[in-house]
């Protein structure tokens, strides 16, 4: 791969959150597992009592003080720190420029800022060539996302109560409402993907609009470069030891509630991570048991109310170890490329360890990835030992403070590059 990018002129070898109350007419056994040791384990570790909404929220680094918080807006990498200076114009300057262009003048300026941004040659974007270089092929070979997620077939996991399923509608009314909550616990992003990383399968998943100028655009205005979200989908892929891909799987299905209504923008996974209270049919429980333990004789439904304890427990089980598995990757995903990425309210006070983390490991994607164990359980142990190994060393912290400014720093120059780009091409002159 030849030499791998640099930091101010170092070289870097390339060596919330719970799961569901289900609504069964009892207890919600999550609120139950609140009590346990693990509960008490990390209320003591924090050093303060949590609440119902935080025990699986500190699976990130349980364990770890937070440090002081970091300066500047999460997210939003590329806000120019005076928004005043005229040679900076603002996001709505920027926009109302882009959309008095037509078609053509958008792919023109698309174009234009690619070739620049090519040239840029920012550790940020020497990153993205880095991991794009990897991958055999084309890199942006992948397979299209599909529209909706699987179902969970009545007739195969509850043939004693085969509810069909059938799709709804949830953008709109209290269904849309109701997928808004789910989705609290993953805080919007300014960068809008053109590809993500699917656990369940394995592959890296290329969204609806990854071509869409438009799209390019409003990435670009947040300090976004091209292919960065493909880059960051990649490293994630790498991260993934492949290790629980059944049960990812399984969590990957589409929720439906009790009459069979499924909903297209929800999957198990994030009903589960929501910790709302939700309805849990027995087409999906079983789902989830006959895909991932292959157990077929011990629970059939109508599962009694007798053995919904036994039979929610397992699944919980299976949840807090992909829980742990997936977010741990995605947060070092995409702390890899972005100075301050949206992360989970409880990692966000992390967020520098994770810049030091990548500095021990050289940037390296694959030297991160051989040092990471499999599983959940085993994935927050390492996490909490390497980063008690950071706080540690003060260079080793000095060095993931650098990491994050000169990724800032990159961000701004990403915007700037295109604002230049549509100052000579004439559309910051228009009227």
């Amino acid at each position: 791969m030849g030499a791998a990018p640099a930091i101010e002129g170092l070289p870097l070898v390339p060596t919330n959150l719970v799961g569901p109350a289900l609504s069964q007419g009892r207890p919600s056994f999550m609120g139950r597992a609140l009590a346990s040791s693990m509960g008490r384990a990390l209320a003591s570790s924090m050093g303060q009592p949590l609440g119902l909404l935080r025990q699986l929220a500190p699976l990130l680094l349980v364990g770890l003080a937070a440090p002081a918080p970091a300066t500047g807006t999460a997210g939003d990498p590329a806000r120019p720190e005076d928004p005043s200076d005229p040679d900076d114009p603002s996001d709505e300057v920027l926009r109302a420029a882009w959309e008095r262009l037509d078609e053509g003048g958008q792919g023109e300026v698309v174009a234009w800022f690619r070739a620049e941004v090519g040239w840029l040659g920012t550790f940020q974007t020497e990153l993205v060539r880095h991991v794009l270089g990897t991958v055999e092929g084309d890199p942006r070979d992948w397979p299209a996302a599909p529209e909706r997620p699987p179902l969970f077939d009545p007739q195969v996991h509850a043939p004693r109560q085969p509810i069909p399923r059938r799709w709804v509608d949830d953008t709109v009314g209290g269904r849309g409402e109701w997928v808004q909550q789910v989705q609290r616990p993953s805080p919007a992003r300014r960068l809008r993907p053109g590809w993500r990383y699917d656990h369940g399968q394995g592959t890296v998943l290329s969204l609806p609009g990854r071509d869409d100028p438009g799209r390019i655009f409003e990435n670009a205005l947040a300090g976004f470069p091209p292919d960065l979200d493909l880059a960051e989908a990649l490293v994630e892929r790498t991260l993934d030891g492949g290790d629980l891909r059944a049960v990812h799987a399984a969590f990957g299905h589409a929720y439906a509630d009790r009459e069979g209504n499924a909903y297209p923008r929800v999957t198990l996974y994030d009903a589960w991570r929501s910790g709302l209270e939700i309805e849990m049919p027995d087409v999906e429980c079983l789902g989830i048991v006959h895909l991932v333990l292959d157990e077929w004789d011990r629970w059939r439904a109508p599962v009694p109310r007798s053995e919904h304890d036994d039979l929610y427990e397992a699944i919980e089980e299976l949840f807090r170890e992909v829980f742990a598995q997936r977010e741990v990757r995605r947060a070092l995903a995409r702390t890899y490329l972005t100075a301050e990425p949206v992360l989970l309210l409880a990692q966000t006070p992390h967020l520098d360890r994770l810049h030091a983390l990548w500095e021990r490991f050289s940037s390296d994607p694959a030297a991160l990835a051989r040092d990471l164990p499999r599983g959940g359980a085993a994935t927050e142990t390492w996490l909490q030992e390497r980063g008690r190994e950071v706080d540690r060393e003060r260079a080793a912290w000095a060095a993931g403070l650098r990491r994050k400014r000169v990724l800032a720093s990159g961000a701004k120059r990403v915007r700037g590059t295109l604002v230049a780009v549509m100052r000579e091409f004439g559309a910051l002159d228009r009227p």
